[in-house]
């Protein structure tokens, strides 16, 4: 076995995690050893990866910060009860189709060994690591009663009895119950037609799509019911010449409705969108060119408009104005417009450049764009769409014929009208966007309908009228079966359905689920391996957790299985004894008893393993972690910062070597973000000035505002020291923080002393004045701090420290 000590730097570990990699070579999680390369693992990024010592490894996080995603690592390539599977990120659609989930571990050498999650492929060194969650709690308490406890692979023999049994007994009431008659004929009136003949076959292989295909019964069908009852009356009432004339007239209107849609749709379509969105392109191109000949040509610093379209509106207009003085204006001897001044020559000159502007080629081809757009809004203004209206006899025809067509190319004539008036809106106001288009195709339903309806028209001309009645007739009986089947179907479904399970039921392997066998081996191997050494270290794992219980282990084996029952002092059964909290503790007594008794066992990892306890519980969990920590590699993981100080304090202790990893979302939210060899800030760390004397060193070889924000975060570690002196070494921790005990005895350690209570607060109001979470005056504050302040201060805690140890002389 390992020894117990605690392992100098860089040693390689021959327990634990080092059986990951290579059994002979004993490598392990520590140095430059790691998890890394993370790929399709929850959330986790692929830059995320973990260090582990061969003693204790703490991983502390918040919830959804991605620790689950390491332990799913866990639960499957190590050996658990219970395994979570393992998903890319969801959230992520760039993760869908991913490869499986895989991992990279790196030895001391540089060496790297690639893991994959293929479902199937184990590592039976990996397997040696036993892994302990919520979901494993349960299954050690599974059994006739919440303590049923199962070593080790024993829990296989009972579970798979259970299986065969209830698979056996459920198998022959199921197919009891799902054997049945086929009463579903029984709904369909004389005489037969393909429907009622398809129901009366149903049977074990029937096509399910088939079925739901002919139980389809909805506006079409029901037209088409309609339909043929009217030409059936036609028929008997000897008017074939008028059903023959109503069908001829419902087609050629159709066909007309197909040309006008064709029509319209044309003109709407993506190719003339494609149009419109050129014209208006070529129309902003060529204003923008007339703006900016404008703005060169007469740009002045004291006007701001020159250029804009109410700047060329104003020379439009100043021109007709001046046509009514005369044709030739300006001339030398003219004055302004406005100001009524005789005008110089520059100014001549300069009204005469202006209606040459006006006259340019870049405004005949803004104005010609302009045209083409006004030409083209106008087309679309004028498209009438009023040729399906409520008033019109094909509207009438589609709606006798296929109301569920008539009311798609209603949808189809409103949105085409949407898209009409909003392409003429951007094409009038030469500015906006043009949609895609978005229209359903309905050529080919209305080319349906032309050819049922010229069916039509040729049985009832070609046919004699007796046997136009009785194809009729079938049509109609057809359709009313079908109109059935659509209220059966759920009925159907299941019967079918029903059937199909009956079959896969019946097949001969459930003729081999006999539990005997199983029995028999479990019953020589529990008695072979288990004895009484497992119920001696279980009772003692118990006492370690303070779950102390009273309780009696009683076996029998029977039915495949080992069958344990647990008693509580007076008969009561456990789950209404015991609290959530105990019956955890019990568990994780039961697990740390198996592995215990396990001699393959290298290591454990537990998740958060504290959920339900109270801080007495949480002290004795951390105590009996850190003595399994100096047997085999424990590995952490919590989101409980109670327990993460208490690791911490037990660490120092015993004086077993701690390493723990802080895993954080980033500043966007996103998981995995791990600071390695890294904590939040807890007790046991300020115990001492260690924390800012490590901040010294880094103030000292810094400089600027670097500097001072070091010297600043030093302070604040010295002023937390300080509020450390006073529970745990002035007042000798009579009262703990993190437990309801008090240690009345304590109270004679205390060496009170009014000059030393007088420094303490003196060095805490000293140290108040440097950190940042208060507000200082520029006076108050002077030059900015040094690193020799710091290192004053940190002078100055020691002998505090120093003092407040002393206890009081006897």
């Amino acid at each position: 076995s390992r020894p117990t000590q605690r392992y100098p730097k860089r040693r390689k570990p021959s327990r634990g995690f080092s059986y990951l990699f290579n059994q002979i070579r004993q490598l392990g999680f520590y140095g430059q050893e790691r998890i890394s390369d993370l790929r399709a693992i929850n959330a986790l990024p692929a830059t995320a990866e973990l260090t582990f010592l061969p003693t204790l490894t703490v991983v502390y996080g918040g919830n959804g910060v991605g620790k689950s995603g390491f332990t799913r690592i866990l639960s499957n390539v190590c050996f658990s009860r219970t395994q979570h599977p393992i998903l890319p990120n969801v959230y992520d659609k760039r993760s869908e189709g991913e490869p499986a989930a895989c991992f990279t571990i790196a030895d001391s050498t540089g060496k790297e060994t690639s893991f994959v999650f293929d479902g199937a492929t184990e590592n039976a060194d990996l397997k040696r690591i036993a892994v302990f969650d919520t979901a494993v709690a349960r299954t050690h308490l599974v059994g006739q009663s919440p303590l049923g406890f199962k070593p080790t692979g024993f829990d296989v023999f009972p579970e798979m009895a259970r299986v065969y049994d209830q698979i056996s007994n459920r198998l022959s009431t199921e197919i009891g119950r799902r054997s049945r008659d086929n009463t579903l004929t029984n709904s369909f009136v004389a005489p037969e037609s393909s429907i009622s003949k398809f129901v009366a076959s149903l049977n074990a292989n029937t096509d399910m799509a088939e079925l739901n295909r002919l139980a389809v019964f909805g506006e079409a069908e029901t037209a088409r019911l309609e339909e043929v009852q009217r030409q059936i009356n036609e028929l008997q009432s000897n008017s074939v010449a008028e059903a023959t004339k109503q069908l001829k007239n419902a087609k050629r209107d159709v066909g007309a409705l197909k040309r006008r849609l064709t029509e319209s749709t044309t003109l709407l379509a993506e190719k003339n969108r494609d149009g419109y969105r050129a014209q208006l392109a070529t129309y902003v191109e060529r204003t923008r060119v007339v703006a900016e000949q404008g703005a060169e040509s007469f740009k002045q610093e004291f006007f701001r408009g020159i250029g804009t379209q109410e700047w060329e509106d104003f020379l439009t207009e100043a021109r007709k104005l001046a046509h009514v003085e005369h044709e030739d204006y300006p001339r030398n001897d003219d004055h302004c417009l406005l100001c009524h001044r005789s005008l110089d020559e520059a100014s001549v000159a300069l009204i005469r450049r202006f209606w040459n502007f006006l006259d340019s080629r870049a405004r005949r081809e803004a104005e010609e764009a302009s045209a083409r757009l006004n030409k083209s809004a106008s087309a679309l203004r004028n498209l009438h769409l009023d040729f399906f209206s409520v008033d019109t006899t094909v509207r009438a025809h589609l709606v006798r014929l296929n109301p569920a067509l008539a009311n798609k190319i209603e949808i189809l004539i409103a949105a085409m009208n949407r898209d009409r008036i909003a392409i003429v809106d951007v094409l009038e106001n030469k500015a906006g966007n043009i949609a895609p288009e978005s229209f359903d195709d309905i050529n080919v339903s209305l080319s349906d309908l032309i050819a049922q309806i010229d069916s039509d028209v040729t049985r009832l001309q070609e046919q004699e009228v007796e046997d136009a009645l009785k194809a009729l007739e079938m049509e109609r009986i057809t359709l009313r079966h079908r109109q059935v089947l659509k209220q059966l179907l759920p009925e159907a479904q299941k019967y079918v359905s029903d059937l199909a399970w009956v079959k896969r039921a019946s097949d001969t392997r459930r003729r081999s689920l006999n539990p005997h066998p199983l029995t028999i081996k479990e019953k020589k191997l529990f008695a072979t391996v288990i004895a009484s050494d497992y119920r001696e270290r279980f009772s003692e794992e118990c006492k370690s957790l303070d779950c102390d219980l009273p309780v009696e282990f009683h076996t029998q084996g029977d039915h495949g299985q080992t069958l344990r029952s647990l008693s509580i002092k007076g008969g009561h059964s456990p789950e209404k004894i015991l609290s959530e909290g105990e019956q955890r503790a019990v568990a994780l007594a039961d697990f740390l008893t198996e592995i215990a008794l396990n001699p393959a066992n290298a290591g454990i990892v537990l998740d958060d393993p504290v959920n339900s306890q109270d801080h007495q519980r949480k002290e004795c969990i951390a105590h009996r972690l850190i003595t399994e920590a100096k047997n085999r590699q424990v590995v952490v993981f919590t989101h409980d910062l109670v327990f993460l100080t208490m690791l911490a304090g037990a660490s120092k202790d015993e004086n077993v070597e701690m390493l723990t990893h802080w895993i954080q979302r980033d500043g966007v939210g996103r998981p995995g973000q791990i600071s390695l060899d890294d904590s939040p800030a807890t007790t046991p760390q300020y115990r001492n000035t260690e924390k800012a004397t490590n901040t010294l060193v880094e103030a000292k070889a810094a400089v600027g505002s670097v500097r001072t924000n070091l010297i600043q975060r030093g302070m604040g570690e010295l002023r937390r020291t300080v509020e450390e002196i006073v529970p745990h070494h002035l007042l000798k921790q009579v009262v703990n923080r993190w437990s309801d005990r008090i240690i009345v005895t304590g109270l004679k350690k205390i060496n009170w002393d009014d000059n030393l209570v007088a420094d303490i607060v003196s060095a805490y109001e000293a140290l108040s004045a440097y950190i940042e979470g208060h507000s200082h005056t520029e006076e108050r504050s002077g030059a900015p701090p040094e690193p020799s302040q710091l290192e004053g201060m940190i002078a100055r805690v020691d002998d505090l420290i120093s003092r407040a140890r002393r206890g009081r002389s006897k």
